[in-house]
């Protein structure tokens, strides 16, 4: 069920430390684990909220890779069940992609997050969800299984530029980033 009134307060991330790398403009992994803590923890207070406690949620984290999504999915408490497209690649712990594969991968991503609302749990989903379209299937999801739709947007945080991305040469949040 989805509301018009805000069920999630606004965080101040002038309050937060969260340590930038040497050229100032983008964060450490130690900020961005910082970040994805901060959230976290600001879900799970809004989650313990009495009036809302007993309802399942469906958590919609989006933004670009590297910006805290899979970090704050992970902070979660171990009631709350994470998915991700990315789970799909994940490999005796090693992230192998293979685009030819992409579309198994979010049908298995909707398939776990089918499942725990069926269980009653609550579920957050960490892609990055840069098309509204791609929200639609878990928007329906939300209302068919009765569960809150939260989304948290990360876009609006810094993140490696495209350059660094193109390269290939740094790991973030346990992604390998490939040109």
């Amino acid at each position: 069920m989805c509301s018009t009134q805000p069920k999630s307060r606004l965080i101040d991330l002038d309050l937060v430390d969260l340590e930038l790398d040497m050229d100032g403009l983008h964060y450490t992994v130690e900020g961005y684990t910082t970040l994805g803590n901060t959230v976290a923890a600001a879900l799970e207070e809004s989650s313990s909220n009495a009036t809302t406690a007993s309802r399942k949620k469906l958590h919609l984290f989006r933004g670009l890779p590297g910006s805290g999504k899979t970090t704050a999915a992970g902070a979660l408490p171990k009631s709350v069940v994470p998915v991700s497209a990315d789970d799909y690649f994940m490999i005796q712990g090693k992230y192998v992609f293979d685009s030819s594969k992409l579309s198994e991968a979010h049908q298995q991503c909707q398939a776990a997050a089918v499942q725990a609302l069926k269980a009653g749990r609550s579920v957050t989903v960490h892609n990055t969800f840069t098309q509204a379209w791609e929200m639609a299937p878990f928007v329906k999801l939300a209302a068919k299984y009765d569960a809150d739709l939260v989304v948290q947007d990360f876009f609006g945080l810094p993140s490696l530029g495209y350059l660094e991305e193109s390269v290939g040469t740094c790991t973030i949040s346990g992604h390998a980033l490939m040109g």
